[in-house]
């Protein structure tokens, strides 16, 4: 039971990500993947809806994961300042 209340869940919201504009698009070269692992990539890039940039191939126990390198996204994401509430704003 306790797993199925730690398991992620879709969520049917819609959410924005403001970006900066300044910031222009990088492309980077395709990472080098393992040999052994190579056709197991191949047929999951081919099962993708959308292309996927900075793809990293990652090695899980009995399972291959794609994953992203989000580190440039990063630096063009626009975090929005919420300000911490202070003990005296929960007391009162």
């Amino acid at each position: 039971m306790l797993r199925s209340i730690l398991r992620p869940r879709l969520l049917s919201s819609e959410h924005t990500i403001k970006v900066d504009a300044s910031i222009s698009r990088m492309l980077h070269p395709p990472r080098k993947v393992p040999v052994s692992f190579k056709e197991e990539v191949k047929e999951m890039l081919h099962r993708m809806e959308k292309p996927m940039q900075n793809m990293v191939a990652v090695v899980k126990p009995n399972k291959l994961r794609t994953c992203i390198d989000p580190r440039n996204l990063y630096e063009a994401i626009e975090r929005e300042q919420f300000p911490m509430t202070t003990s005296e704003d929960v007391v009162a």
